[in-house]
């Protein structure tokens, strides 16, 4: 749906305004940014960092895997949407299929970079890990 958004100047217009007013200038504590949504062939996630990375010029850009980008400051890491609908929370969370013979999606592994990803992000800043992380 992004994509299609910023594929209009006007969609552009807002989407650009939107992440520099939000995302442009991020206090410096900031290490961490989680977006919601990832697209159905990550393409949210494709047109989300473009809007981003024009919000926020730098020369240290990378990707760190399918689901996480970072600029030399901050990560950005998208995860499944709460509120998505039939099997997408249980495949993104690695959760077996009964429908399928109790197999694991291959979705899961957006999960999987997604937590990499994040945990690297704040491992990198000194970070203790959160509680969630300690249960694992």
């Amino acid at each position: 749906m992004l994509d299609k958004f910023v594929a209009a100047p006007f969609g552009r217009e807002v989407a650009g305004n939107c992440a520099s007013r939000f995302l442009g200038d991020l206090p410096p504590e900031t290490k961490l940014v989680v977006l919601f949504g990832l697209g159905t062939k990550n393409n949210y996630v494709t047109e989300a960092r473009k809007v981003i990375q024009h919000a926020r010029p730098s020369k240290a850009w990378r990707t760190i895997n399918e689901v996480a980008y970072a600029d030399g400051r901050v990560t950005f890491v998208h995860v499944e949407h709460f509120a998505s609908q039939g099997r997408l929370i249980p495949d993104w969370c690695g959760e077996s299929n009964p429908k399928k013979g109790n197999a694991i999606s291959t979705r899961s592994r957006f999960g999987h970079f997604a937590h990499q990803a994040a945990q690297a992000a704040l491992a990198a800043n000194g970070d203790r890990p959160s509680r969630f992380e300690e249960v694992r």
